[in-house]
């Protein structure tokens, strides 16, 4: 998966210029068969507004044809609405699993395309406003090592959604010090145990 750039998710530019010339980068990676998709990661501050609205079926117009997924963090987009709209526009759901903190999405899955994604960002409560979005601060938010019990809340989770599509996708992001790679080789393992080939 390839993530959008922070003009088009985080400043919510429209520009198609700016889409077809992203759109031409990518030419490399779909010749080479190394492409699945597009993430669209939009911030905490993306709430659910008409605007924002707007703004995704805009994104949706402009990446015509391509597999789109979003990721969103604010728990505002959780609304009965929100499984057969993707649905409909064909927007994968990017599920994601973060702290459990005011605002935040919880770690609700769904699939609404071909293919399933979940993005594992950590659970660092202490440093999740520190590095960005909220605070203007420096803490590393991805800093966090899962420990196995908190990966096998999510093997039944993975198993659901890999009897509904064609593929499923887990994506590691709590980078630091190379706990995303222990934390992927763990939840190969759990998922191996579960008769799930990773």
């Amino acid at each position: 998966m390839v993530k959008l750039n922070q003009a088009m998710t985080h400043e919510t530019s429209r520009d198609p210029a700016l889409y077809r010339e992203f759109l031409a980068a990518l030419q490399p990676l779909k010749d080479a068969g190394k492409y699945d998709g597009l993430l669209a990661q939009f911030p905490w501050g993306f709430k659910r507004t008409p605007d924002h609205r707007r703004h995704l079926a805009a994104m949706r117009e402009l990446l015509a044809g391509e597999p789109l997924f979003v990721e969103f963090r604010h728990d505002s987009w959780l609304t009965p609405e929100l499984e057969p709209s993707l649905r409909e526009h064909r927007i994968g759901y990017c599920a994601v699993d973060e702290p459990h903190l005011p605002g935040l999405l919880p770690p609700v899955t769904m699939v609404t395309a071909e293919d399933a994604y979940v993005r594992f960002h950590g659970r660092n409560a202490a440093n999740w406003w520190g590095s960005g979005e909220r605070a203007g601060g420096s803490g590393d938010r991805y800093d966090y090592d899962y420990p196995e019990s908190e990966l096998k809340e999510w093997v039944r989770k993975v198993a659901e959604l890999a009897e509904q599509a064609r593929r499923t996708y887990l994506f590691f992001n709590n980078c630091h010090a190379g706990q995303a790679a222990r934390n992927a080789k763990l939840m190969q393992e759990l998922l191996r145990q579960q008769g799930l080939t990773a």
